[in-house]
């Protein structure tokens, strides 16, 4: 709905679309069904590595494309940052004077940042182990699973 103004199921508004970006449809409608029947066909670790694997393949062959196709062709495919973008602060924080930094203010907020991340990574740790206890009806030591994933001590 964000690329046709209107919803993507709509058959006359993707065919009212331009041509690049009905090109870009089918290629997501194509790679998205290819995918779905690669996840409905394989197990275990080959399955888990279908999506990286997808995004891999999918940015060699844009980034090949882009060096044999006209650049007008595939215009429409990239995103293009404006100057005010992130890469364009990169150069300026070299400048940034860290002298005058509060680090107590630094070290706490990093500390509130730790704590956010840390603590619902232990709660799914330990929900995890529950589940898998309950599934398959053995006692775990919890605090070895914590210690095993860097948790505790």
């Amino acid at each position: 709905k964000v690329m046709l103004s209107c919803g993507a199921t709509n058959f006359h508004c993707v065919r009212a679309a331009p041509v690049d970006l009905q090109m870009q449809l089918a290629l997501a409608l194509a790679m998205g069904s290819l995918l779905y029947v690669a996840q409905q066909r394989t197990r275990g670790f080959v399955n888990s590595m279908l999506v990286p694997t997808f995004i891999i393949a999918g940015s060699v062959v844009f980034q090949t494309a882009r060096l044999v196709l006209p650049a007008d062709i595939l215009a429409s495919w990239s995103i293009a940052l404006d100057s005010s973008s992130l890469f364009s602060l990169l150069p300026k924080l070299s400048l940034v004077d860290v002298g005058f930094s509060d680090v107590r203010l630094a070290l706490s907020s990093a500390l509130v940042t730790t704590a956010t991340a840390a603590l619902p990574n232990a709660v799914g740790k330990l929900l995890s182990c529950s589940a898998l206890e309950q599934r398959f009806e053995a006692d775990m030591d919890y605090n070895r699973e914590l210690r095993a994933n860097g948790i505790s001590r």
